[in-house]
């Protein structure tokens, strides 16, 4: 947990012995974003490309 609190992504109340961990705000909106943007298909997509290979197995 140190590590993603270190990292931005969670904070930290303690209470007594007990640390409480909630999500960033931040971090949740930006990364809504970054997935909104990745997982968005325009014409860069690298899936709607005509030139694609299908099948990259071979």
């Amino acid at each position: 947990m140190k590590v993603l609190q270190n990292a931005g992504i969670v904070f930290t109340v303690k209470d007594g012995k007990w640390q409480h961990y909630s999500l960033q705000k931040r971090f949740v909106q930006e990364f809504k974003q970054n997935t909104d943007q990745l997982l968005a298909a325009d014409e860069h997509c690298l899936c709607q490309r005509s030139d694609c290979e299908k099948d990259v197995a071979n």
